[in-house]
Order: structure tokens, then C-alpha cells, then sequence
């Protein structure tokens, strides 16, 4: 068994308890937004040898919490990144040449809260509702568009191999990933609150954001 399985089958085991205890008491359902940033912490299975610098990873997710256990989400993120490549001559010179790459991210992810077991049997923070924390599980289905460097053309006219790679070239448009995090949340008021969350994300490992409710 792989470890993604065994982390989904995890999930749904210790959650199998909540749904029951949910059905038992009736709870508030809340809408929430989520907008979500990250820098500098890219996914190691997203890594490319010819990957080269990209912009801050976006992603922004509208959800439905049932009651103080479970949630439901939908999101939707961005990046672009940078990837190097050649054009090579016919005598092997290589031409350096660059290629800009759009991710969008879409997919669902499910949500349990820990947080009454962590203010009524451990007592960390005082106040009820200051803090959540939380982990969740779901799929993202990765679409990528390519736009390569417009000097193909007039290497390829010159007879050179376009595009050479280096080092192998990944392309997962379309792939489905699975995706878990773990993360905590800060709430200003009943409406508003920063959160962190760390794990395998859709396109990162550690990202930061600002969720409201309604």
C-alpha cells in the first residue's frame, strides 16, 4: 500500500467518529472564503532540473463547513514559472532559450477541525474560538499552458534541434495529485482569521492566508 492510500484511509478512519457525533447535535453551517499566498516552498515533486525562478503560488478557495468538525472545499490556484532549454546547432552548440509556464491548479479538499479537543482537553489557549487547527485531504487535477521563446523559429530555420533538453523534461497537464495539509488559524473576530498551513499542498509546502465567513 502506498503512502498516499494509507494517509487517505487515516483520514477517513478517525473521521468516521465526527460524522457520527455530528449527526447528533445540530450545529450552524457557515460559508467560507479563503485566499491563500505562498513563496519559496514549492513541492519537491514538482521539482524540474530546468526549473527556473517563478512567481509567488496563488490559490483561492470557497468552502461550506457543516458543523465544528468537517468542511468542504473548492479551489482554484496560479503560479508561472520559468524553465531553461536550447536550441541545439548541427556542430552541438547549444543557444540558451526560455520557456514561461502557467499552472492552474483545480480541485476539492475535506477539512477536519481539532480545535474543541485541543481547548477543552489541553486548555492551550483561553478564549473559545481564538484559535483553529485543523488537517485536510482532497485532489487537485493540474492544467498547464506553455509559451515557449519566439527565437525557435529562426534556430529551427538555421537547422538546429529545437527544443534540447539538458536534464529530463516533466509535463503533467492533466495529472491528478493528491493533496494534504495541516494547518492552524488565528481568528481576529467570529469573521476573520490568518491561517498557515504545512504539508503537500497543490503546488507547495508551507503557504499563508486570510479566510472570512459568512
Amino acid at each position: 500500500m502506498s503512502f498516499k492510500i494509507k494517509i487517505l484511509c487515516f483520514f477517513l478512519l478517525y473521521s468516521l467518529p465526527l460524522i457520527v457525533h455530528s449527526q447528533k447535535k445540530n450545529r450552524k453551517s457557515v460559508v467560507k472564503i479563503e485566499a491563500i499566498g505562498s513563496v519559496l516552498f514549492d513541492s519537491k515533486r514538482w521539482f524540474n532540473h530546468n526549473e527556473e525562478e517563478g512567481y509567488i503560488y496563488f490559490e483561492f478557495r470557497t468552502g461550506y463547513r457543516f458543523n465544528k468538525y468537517l468542511e468542504a472545499n473548492a479551489f482554484v490556484g496560479y503560479q508561472r514559472r520559468f524553465y531553461g532549454y536550447f536550441a541545439q546547432a548541427q556542430n552541438g552548440s547549444l543557444f540558451p532559450l526560455h520557456m514561461e509556464r502557467q499552472y492552474l491548479p483545480i480541485g476539492i479538499n475535506f477539512r477536519i477541525y481539532l480545535s474543541e479537543f485541543f481547548y477543552e482537553k489541553l486548555r492551550i489557549w483561553k478564549k473559545m474560538g481564538r484559535w483553529d487547527i485543523y488537517n485536510q485531504i482532497g485532489f487537485t487535477v493540474l492544467q498547464e499552458k506553455d509559451k515557449r521563446d519566439g527565437r525557435e523559429e529562426y534556430y529551427r530555420n538555421q537547422g538546429a534541434y529545437v527544443p534540447y533538453y539538458l536534464y529530463p523534461y516533466a509535463q503533467r497537464d492533466g495529472h491528478k495529485f493528491l493533496v494534504y495539509m495541516v494547518g492552524i488559524r488565528h481568528n481576529f473576530s467570529n469573521k476573520f482569521g490568518v491561517f498557515l498551513e504545512g504539508g503537500e499542498g497543490a503546488r507547495t509546502n508551507l503557504q499563508i492566508g486570510l479566510s472570512a465567513k459568512f
